[in-house]
């Protein structure tokens, strides 16, 4: 088994990661990159996976400058390090937001050429090309993986919002929308990483990372109404007073839409993940698209239940990266 550094472990993502290597037969070396000015990675690391990073803010706060130094300069740096060490595989965490930020016509996969927006989704897109700018040396990997939207215990994306506002008894808005957009489990997302170490043959490169079926907004309210057991009411209120009321929510912090989270809820963004399945020999995700969305939307009642309602914490997307 692999000695594994993980930085970014006390993060969302890794402290879903580290039990799964845990339980795998690895051994985990946390690494936090908070105020890390280069120093040498751990004597007998095998393996790097680096998580450390700002996420994605819909509220649209932060500057440019944060990103680049937290998603774009720390990944360089750990990159440098895990060059000058004894490890062979080095996982970098990425984003979808690297190559497509808005709607997706047809299926994203590994060909498409890569336009972001975004602050965030650029300093993605810079880390990676830094990354593998550098061909790594012979029995030496660079893995880069671009997952889209995950979900699960501890997130804070708009799983979380739509949960909370239905929670909250405000019916449902948008019924008169119709997409489909790929998410992940984390229960996916953590095997991927998991297998990918454990797998020699998935070679340097990029791989997105998706479940394995899209799903509408409209089936999410559908499987938050059947977890929590509460009738849902649902409204097909014209998209053009929809997008008004998300405009309003872009000056308006307190309004809970705004247009970046609106587009997260109604336009299509259908994800591919065969390249990376295929490389670990697999058809299929472990975890049925439903399973891990019923999983998150249970645990999301039951820290409701423990906590009570927290209208900031629906309002706010707002996270800072954990290095």
């Amino acid at each position: 088994m692999s000695r594994v550094l993980v930085t970014g472990a006390t993060g969302f993502i890794g402290t879903n990661l580290v039990p799964v290597l845990e339980a795998a037969g690895h051994e985990v070396v946390p690494f936090s990159l908070r105020g890390w000015t280069g120093e040498a990675f751990p004597a007998d690391v095998d393996v790097v996976v680096n998580l450390a990073g700002k996420a994605h803010d819909l509220d649209g706060t932060a500057s440019p400058e944060v990103y680049r130094r937290i998603n774009t300069d720390l990944a360089e740096r750990a990159y440098v390090a895990f060059l000058a060490s004894d490890a062979t595989t080095f996982i970098q965490l990425s984003s979808v937001a690297a190559v497509n930020e808005a709607t997706v016509d047809g299926v994203l996969d590994e060909s498409a050429e890569p336009r972001p927006v975004t602050p965030y989704g650029k300093s993605k897109l810079a880390a990676e090309r830094l990354l593998l700018a550098v061909e790594p040396p012979a029995g030496r990997r660079t893995i880069v993986l671009r997952p889209t939207m995950v979900h699960g215990p501890g997130d804070k994306g708009n799983l979380r919002l739509l949960f909370g506002l239905l929670s909250r008894g405000i019916p449902y808005p948008l019924d008169a929308f119709r997409n489909e957009r790929s998410f992940v489990s984390i229960q996916n997302l953590t095997w991927a990483i998991t297998s990918i170490i454990d797998t020699p043959a998935v070679t340097t490169g990029v791989y997105l990372v998706a479940d394995d079926e899209p799903v509408s907004t409209g089936h999410l309210v559908s499987l938050i109404a059947e977890v929590t057991g509460r009738r849902v009411r649902r409204l097909a209120l014209p998209p053009a007073l929809v997008r008004l009321a998300a405009a309003l929510g872009d000056r308006v912090p307190a309004v809970p839409l705004n247009s970046g989270r609106l587009a997260k809820l109604t336009e299509d963004y259908r994800v591919s993940g065969a390249r990376l399945l295929g490389a670990l020999g697999h058809e299929r995700m472990p975890t049925a698209t439903d399973d891990g969305l019923r999983s998150s939307i249970a645990a999301l009642a039951a820290e409701r239940g423990a906590s009570g309602p927290d209208a900031q914490s629906v309002r706010s997307q707002r996270e800072a990266g954990d290095r």
